[in-house]
């Protein structure tokens, strides 16, 4: 079974020492949304910045990161709309 962004989240996070609060304070953010990340009830798609700075506090791939929290990475959603492949779905949540 493969695991979730917010079970990698967490267990990266775990294995770091980093509490909710220290990591979220780290990367910016309420430790309340990095809890609904980590549980996956968060009721949206963390922006790229946000799992491009989780990725790196502990030591994940962002590429990765970014296609397990269900977005696309702002370089390739760029790609698709230059070919004109982009659905209407498929928009950026900062898009709204």
């Amino acid at each position: 079974m493969q695991n979730t962004f917010g079970e990698i989240i967490r267990q990266a996070r775990q294995k770091k020492g980093y509490s909710q609060k220290e990591l979220a304070e780290e990367i910016g953010i309420d430790f309340t949304s990095l809890s609904r990340m980590e549980s996956n009830t968060a009721h949206y798609t963390p922006k790229e910045s946000t799992i491009r700075a989780l990725a790196v506090n502990l030591s994940l791939d962002s590429e990765e990161l970014i296609f397990l929290a269900g977005r696309i990475p702002q370089k390739d959603s760029e790609l698709l709309k230059s070919l004109k492949i982009y659905p209407d779905w498929t928009h950026q949540a900062s898009d709204f």
